[in-house]
């Protein structure tokens, strides 16, 4: 197997443009090192106007939560557990011992917060919610009926409601209902266990998964693992590779987290810009892997997301037969974007069966789920009552497998009967891959 992993590294060799791309962001802005944890940007794309008569009258929305801080309290102390011994020693390296200083300045910035919403993820969310508003003025111009619903995770609840405030204070008019229930989750959060009955090969894969050992091979062949865990002491220590890897890769992922918290502690000291590189596209396949397409996954995670999408087409037909609201409000996680656009087959999300280096370098968690990403489905018809829509991925147009003459606009109909017909078309999952 590690003749076969080192073939497909080779392979990648020939793919120069999308290496180069990402290596050249991370050299520009580090931020683009951070996958899941990078701050939500927006650049004032344009959008394509609607055809000539034709006025928008319902949005529908899923929102990711925005930045917050570390999921585990053990997140913030594990790290410092792990160098304070050595520290009691005299063993740490200077630059160990600043490493040890940053690391609790995080675990008492992060302590009793674990999973907390950021005032950086609020803003996320009041600047989303002012852009739709500022979009689509007349829409929201009246007593229009927004429904709002969250899961029950506190940080998905302060978005919900910093992105219904930016709208109110545009229009206090606006009839707006929140809610946050465990109900919501079974479409909102469709990994959650305590709403489905999550196949057990799911999480053995999540254990277990062939792309485990892919992506750790993928940092023990282009990384230096043991120069960068032993520049932290005095002298080498007598620790398993494997151990320094787990260490690095959680020191990587904290680092990623600092801005999303208004922190400047960085330790871009420890990993270079090539390291940078390599930990972003082993965290990229990972998602992949578990969240994505990978046919590894043997299809639970597309077939999940399904829940999700059968709730959009439901209550857009409501909203299409004349219910009265402008809005379905939806706030939730990343996992379930990470499933739900390559599912729905947007702009090139779903490509499967590329090694894992290329699909690292193309399958860029940063520009898919960052903090507070979103996806936007706006609603359109003309006096004949003929309904068209567009899709925004994170306030940007995007392209969909559905027949049109006029993209990015397609006809309801049409996006309604395509997404029907490949929702009962998609097989029923098989076991994953796993390695033992």
């Amino acid at each position: 197997m590690n003749k076969i992993f080192l073939l497909l590294l080779s392979i990648s060799t020939i793919l120069p443009l999308s290496a180069q791309s990402l290596r050249e962001d991370i050299a520009k802005d580090k931020q683009c090192s951070a996958g899941y944890y990078k701050l939500y940007s927006y650049d004032g794309t344009p959008e394509t106007p609607a055809p000539a008569g034709y006025e928008p009258f319902y949005v529908s929305h899923y929102g990711r939560h925005g930045s917050r801080y570390m999921i585990d309290e053990e997140k913030y102390t594990e790290l410092v557990d792990h160098l304070a011994p050595a520290d009691s020693l005299g063993i740490l390296s200077q630059k160990g011992k600043s490493v040890l200083s940053r690391l609790r300045a995080i675990a008492a910035d992060g302590r009793y917060r674990a999973g907390e919403l950021s005032p950086i993820g609020a803003m996320q969310h009041r600047g989303i919610g002012s852009r739709l508003y500022n979009r689509y003025p007349k829409l929201f111009s009246g007593k229009g009926e927004i429904d709002a619903r969250s899961t029950m995770r506190v940080r998905c609840v302060l978005s919900m409601q910093s992105f219904c405030e930016a709208m109110k204070e545009k229009n206090p008019e606006l009839d707006v209902e929140q809610s946050s229930s465990l109900r919501n989750s079974y479409w909102l959060e469709f990994f959650n266990k305590d709403t489905h009955d999550i196949s057990p090969d799911l999480y053995k894969y999540w254990k277990k998964g062939l792309y485990m050992w892919e992506k750790k091979e993928m940092l023990y062949n282009n990384v230096d693992v043991d120069g960068m865990y032993d520049q932290l002491f005095a002298k080498t220590q007598n620790i398993s590779k494997a151990k320094k890897l787990k260490f690095l890769v959680k020191l990587y992922d904290i680092g990623n987290n600092q801005k999303g918290v208004g922190s400047d502690i960085n330790f871009y000291d420890i990993f270079s810009d090539e390291d940078l590189y390599w930990f972003t596209v082993s965290d990229s396949y990972n998602q992949y892997s578990e969240r994505g397409p990978n046919p590894q996954a043997g299809g639970i995670n597309m077939y999940y997301s399904k829940l999700l999408l059968e709730d959009i087409l439901t209550r857009a037909q409501a909203a299409v037969d004349g219910n009265g609201r402008v809005a379905d409000l939806r706030f939730g996680h990343d996992i379930d974007l990470m499933a739900l656009i390559p599912m729905m087959r947007i702009n090139d999300w779903y490509l499967t069966g590329l090694d894992p280096v290329s699909t690292g370098e193309k399958w860029q968690i940063s520009k898919l789920t960052p903090m507070a990403a979103n996806l936007q489905i706006v609603f359109y018809k003309n006096k004949g009552d003929d309904v068209l829509l567009k899709v925004l991925h994170n306030e940007k147009e995007v392209k969909l497998p559905v027949p049109t003459e006029q993209a990015p606009y397609y006809r309801w109909k049409d996006f309604k009967d395509f997404y029907e017909k490949h929702m009962a078309s998609l097989p029923e999952p098989v076991t994953p891959t796993f390695y033992e």
